[in-house]
């Protein structure tokens, strides 16, 4: 389960990584480091400038322990 809060920020637009990385007090260098990639690629996914691998958003989404599906 999940906060009303952050679900209420999927709703309403933001992207769902930030907002899980966010829940997970998570940096995007934390993530990225842990991805194995750069924190300015984690950047452009969150701002919607690029479109993740499907094996990367796998890997996002056990990062940020969430189902892929909320992801994408």
């Amino acid at each position: 389960m999940f906060p009303h809060s952050l679900v209420e920020k999927i709703i309403l637009g933001e992207n769902p990584i930030k907002v899980y990385r966010a829940y997970r007090k998570m940096t995007q260098q934390k993530l990225a480091d842990e991805a194995g990639v750069t924190s300015d690629y984690i950047s452009k996914l969150e701002k919607g400038d690029r479109e993740g691998k499907l094996s990367l958003l796998k890997k996002i989404a056990d990062i940020l322990q969430v189902d892929l599906g909320l992801l994408v």
